[in-house]
């Protein structure tokens, strides 16, 4: 979202059924589109494709994105990418000057690393 504020073009890979879960997280939700305004709040600016990562055309839309862009950001599970066959670390072999940043709601180690994590539950844990 920051990025998109500063003039980035971001594009959001989401499922192709029904997208981000966020879109629906209501009320409030704008009338006009349906959307939750808490989707709308932290996904402005951004554009957003549909691809199904469970076949080989969505993986490769993926890699191709990743050539074209200078940075990508991640935000499955821990390992999630990786079951992809798309590690960062093989993304950056098809781009070198790639940057990669992977994120998690609760960290890559411990007993909560597999729980998804979005930003309104991060936010008021403590480390």
């Amino acid at each position: 979202m920051l990025l998109a504020d500063l003039g980035a073009r971001v594009v959001k890979v989401e499922h192709p059924e029904g997208g981000d879960v966020t879109r629906g997280w209501g009320p409030p939700w704008e009338p006009a589109t349906g959307l939750s305004s808490y989707y709308l709040a932290v996904n402005r600016n951004k554009e957003s494709i549909g691809l199904d990562l469970s076949s080989e055309a969505g993986v490769e839309s993926v890699r191709i994105l990743a050539r074209r862009s200078d940075v990508l950001v991640e935000n499955f599970r821990p390992g999630g990418l990786e079951k992809l066959g798309l590690s960062l670390e093989a993304l950056r072999r098809d781009k070198p000057r790639l940057v990669t940043a992977s994120i998690t709601g609760f960290g890559r180690a411990g007993e909560e690393a597999e729980l998804p994590g979005f930003d309104l539950l991060a936010q008021p844990r403590r480390a």
